[in-house]
């Protein structure tokens, strides 16, 4: 008589779960969520995500009351949020792990889809300064004239128009009219002696930048223009030269009625997320909140300034002249 096959174990059925990630953000040691998770019937007793092999356990649950309203029936604890940084190699699948009174089981992460961000038009403020000083054939001074790196280059072809070029620079190199430093500027070039001035990722590597709004105001001619962009969040760069992150609000004080200027337009530009190294609980949400590359600002001159002595009479050029070198010209 042939042998009857085993019956096949009759597994219980994959509980049903709910969850929706809020707040999501991943780099190249793990990944980051916030938001809720529910099984329905069963009780949620713990919470763990697994990327690879590792297993990272969430510390505890806290109350989302606004997502009771949706399931009607079913039982839901109020405390249903969670929040996690889980470590483990980019690019892997990862899996909710869920400890329940009737066992465990796990259930795919399934991340929030996002589209890229699409490409703003280019309406800056340096295209609206360029514009106006080739349609007003203004006399320009460009502030950082040398080519400092391989994407960097000569911006004197933009203003094919503009009625004088000036380049000046700390350090001599071709294109650099004005070997000088910027703290310095009106015995260089004169008081009045152009109409327009600008920089581009200049201002963080000036020791005292009021002292040098205070200059351009004087190598200005009244109704002159600046225009100016730096840094507002950015990585390390130029040491020692280093100095200072500025804000829309922070080009507002130095090129504004303060330094006898009228402002045209400010604003942050070039949105930048920011990823902590350090996995402190309260630097997760970092990388979720607005963040800038760079501030810029174009504004105009309407007042004179009196003599100030801030500086105290010091000279900071030998300071200036640390700025990388590296033989460029």
């Amino acid at each position: 008589m042939p042998a009857v096959p085993a019956p096949e174990p009759v597994l219980p059925p994959e509980p049903l779960v709910a969850y929706d990630i809020d707040w999501f953000w991943c780099d190249a040691y793990g990944m980051y969520m916030r938001g809720w998770f529910h099984a329905y019937d069963r009780k949620v007793e713990g919470l763990s995500v697994r990327i690879g092999d590792e297993e990272t356990t969430v510390s505890g649950f806290h109350e989302r009351t606004d997502v009771l309203p949706h399931f009607p029936g079913a039982a839901v604890s109020k405390d249903c949020g969670f929040e996690i940084y889980a470590p483990g190699p980019p690019a892997t699948r990862a899996v909710f792990v869920v400890d329940t009174p009737e066992g465990r089981f796990e259930t795919p992460v399934k991340p929030p889809r996002r589209e890229l961000p699409a490409q703003p038009k280019d309406s800056s403020l340096y295209h609206r300064f360029i514009e106006i000083v080739n349609r007003e054939q203004l006399s320009v001074l460009e502030l950082g004239a040398r080519a400092v790196g391989p994407i960097s280059g000569s911006n004197r072809p933009l203003f094919s128009n503009a009625k004088r070029y000036i380049g000046m620079d700390i350090h001599p190199a071709q294109g650099v009219d004005v070997v000088g430093d910027a703290h310095r500027m009106s015995a260089l070039v004169g008081e009045g002696a152009v109409e327009a001035l600008y920089s581009v990722a200049v201002l963080e590597h000036l020791e005292r930048p009021w002292l040098v709004a205070e200059e351009m105001n004087r190598a200005l001619k009244i109704g002159g223009y600046v225009f100016h962009s730096t840094v507002h969040s950015w990585p390390l760069h130029e040491v020692p030269n280093d100095f200072w992150r500025f804000s829309d609000e922070g080009l507002k004080v130095l090129f504004g009625p303060a330094y006898g200027f009228e402002v045209i337009d400010a604003k942050l530009a070039t949105p930048v997320n920011i990823y902590p190294q350090t996995r402190i609980n309260g630097l997760w949400q970092m990388p979720l909140n607005p963040g800038y590359a760079e501030a810029c600002i174009l504004s105009r001159k309407v007042a004179e300034l009196p003599r100030h002595s801030q500086d105290g009479g010091e000279d900071v050029s030998e300071r200036a002249r640390l700025y990388p070198f590296r033989g460029e010209g």
